[in-house]
């Protein structure tokens, strides 16, 4: 019996298989026709990827033959149980009406067995096994002939098996990640009509992208060639794909300028449904050119850290309203960082697509690279390591879901701005090595989750903020190469500057401006006064006319005065006397 093939059930998930109608026990689907059970989900569902069991999986010492009894199981799904490595059993080929296998986190060993080509029905296939599943040896294989015959198969992961002696690999998979594949890429591997992914990451991969292909009807979403030792550049067609939404060609050696000729139109437009493209660490170089973006663009995620990018970067990737990370970092970018930016949301909740690929992207924040799901990414902005000059825009402040804001090793000058506050989900700051001047605004201390800090190497002087958060900060480093700082948690003490006094929200340069702007009224006024006086000092025959001009004109009010009293009827006298008085000699 199934149940008893299982020796441990911590969370008792088998406790209703009792009775004799399995249609109703929990993991089990039947047919309302015919009854036949047609379905079979007893996955455990792992806390992280990377993990193979847990103390919640059930505990097998191998699959029991009883499957075989289930002639007409279509979907059957044991991943994340313990099945203590265990081979995978020949007789699974027998099942032939299985649409969908997954044996993946399962510790199983041994070599796959080639009875699974039998399943010419079968669409979804994973086999794959984490590193830290491998201590039973993991699974391997000497051919893939066997999969040759599985005509249906849209999905495959086989990822960490161990197939370095498989001469006819490229055939037929789809993910061939980690598997120790070596030598160059074969033309025939580009035949990809028929697949949907494409993933050969984490292997010793040489030689160049085809530069030519032939892809009717193409449907491939999703190529992911990270980690090899790939060379040459960036062919044209990879733009061209309508379909493409995930593009990952990252820690390879490709070269030459890839937003530059016709990529420059495709790449970095909203033609293509494109939600990730991660190019980081090549040798790719010119400017990055972004052509006319549609409304309705959906990257996501763009990162290209670690490469010779020159230029500026342009207002025109602001266009890109659905961006979550912006990754420009250790590149030779030069001028000043666009304004817009901070009309961008970067909202780590935009979900889409890269919530579902299972794709893993690498990112610096809080001071640490770490590889994470793309739907896991931080929102971020990272422009470290160039050579961008200028000040911080205040417009960066109206990101209020920015999780990292990396501007660091840039030549940026003026002040921190005094709402950096807004930032509330801000969880890493790095501003370090660069020319900013000026106070640490108190709004700094208003960021609730911030846990990563670096502020050192510029020309901050005054206080250091205090309260909420920034008390937890307690590393002196964060405020290093700041000789003007003092105060906590820095040796240097504050003298004569309570900090109550402190003005948070207004900056040095807000002061130069209102003493400019009080300096030009008084200069204004002044001139005013002194071209009208002295005008009437140095000219007598003006200022004869001026004083005539005053008498006539205090003459007839009088006499207007006088008219207007003697029509209301009222006797009354009045003594009116004007007098004027040329005070001045000459």
């Amino acid at each position: 019996m199934l149940k008893n093939s299982f020796s441990k059930d911590p969370m008792n998930r088998l406790s209703s298989w009792v009775g004799d109608d399995c249609c109703q026990w929990v993991g089990v689907k039947c047919d309302n026709v015919t009854g036949n059970v047609i379905k079979l989900n007893l996955r455990q569902n792992p806390s992280s990827n990377d993990v193979c069991f847990s103390e919640s999986s059930m505990v097998s010492s191998g699959l029991s033959p009883t499957f075989i009894e289930l002639k007409f199981l279509r979907y059957l799904n044991l991943a994340g149980n313990d099945f203590n490595g265990s081979k995978i059993p020949e007789f699974i080929g027998s099942m032939r009406h299985l649409r969908h296998l997954d044996l993946s986190r399962g510790g199983f060993a041994g070599p796959v067995p080639p009875q699974l080509g039998n399943l010419t029905h079968l669409k979804f296939l994973d086999l794959h096994v984490p590193f830290l599943c491998n201590g039973f040896g993991g699974l391997y294989t000497q051919s893939l002939g066997w999969a040759s015959g599985l005509s249906k198969l849209r999905f495959l992961d086989m990822g960490s098996c161990i197939m370095s002696e498989a001469h006819d690999t490229f055939q037929v998979l789809l993910d061939l990640s980690y598997t120790g594949i070596y030598g160059e890429l074969p033309g025939w591997l580009w035949n990809i009509s028929r697949f949907q992914t494409l993933q050969v990451s984490g292997n010793q991969l040489t030689g160049s992208l085809p530069q030519h292909i032939v892809c009717d009807g193409c449907n491939l979403w999703l190529l992911d060639l990270h980690n090899n030792s790939l060379t040459g550049s960036i062919p044209h067609w990879l733009s061209h794909l309508e379909t493409i939404n995930v593009i990952i060609l990252s820690a390879n050696k490709l070269s030459g300028a890839v937003f530059e000729g016709e990529n420059a139109s495709s790449l970095l437009t909203g033609k293509n449904v494109l939600n990730v493209l991660d190019l980081d660490d090549n040798m790719l170089s010119g400017e990055i050119q972004v052509g006319d973006v549609y409304p309705d663009a959906s990257l996501k995620i763009l990162s290209l850290r670690g490469n010779n990018f020159t230029g500026p970067i342009r207002s025109q990737l602001c266009q890109f309203r659905s961006l979550r990370v912006l990754e420009l970092a250790q590149n030779s970018l030069t001028g000043q960082i666009p304004h817009c930016l901070g009309s961008i949301q970067f909202d780590s909740d935009a979900g889409g697509l890269i919530s579902q690929t299972g794709v893993e992207i690498a990112e610096i924040i809080k001071g640490i690279m770490e590889t994470v799901a793309g739907n896991g990414a931080h929102s971020l902005i990272d422009l470290s390591s160039n050579h961008l000059v200028g000040t911080i825009p205040e417009e960066l402040t109206n990101i209020s879901k920015l999780e990292g804001l990396n501007l660091s090793n840039n030549h940026l000058t003026g002040v921190i701005p005094a709402k950096i506050g807004n930032l509330k989900m801000l969880e890493s700051l790095d501003l370090s090595n660069n020319q900013i001047s000026g106070i640490i605004p108190q709004s700094l201390s208003a960021i609730p989750w911030i846990v990563s800090l670096n502020l050192s190497n510029n020309n901050l002087h005054g206080p250091i903020p205090t309260g909420n958060q920034l008390q937890t900060l307690i590393d002196p480093s964060i405020y290093a190469g700041n000789p003007g700082l003092c105060g906590p948690p820095l040796p240097k003490k504050c003298r004569n500057v309570p900090p109550s006094t402190i003005e948070d929200e207004e900056d040095e340069d807000d002061k130069r401006e209102r003493m400019w702007f009080y300096a030009i009224i008084m200069f204004g006024v002044g001139t005013g006064f002194w071209v009208v006086v002295g005008t009437l000092v140095i000219k007598k025959s003006w200022r004869d006319a001026y004083f005539r001009f005053v008498e006539k004109t205090a003459v007839k009010i009088h006499q207007q005065f006088k008219s207007g009293i003697r029509s209301t009827g009222v006797k009354k006298e009045i003594v009116y006397e004007l007098s004027v008085y040329k005070y001045c000699p000459w």
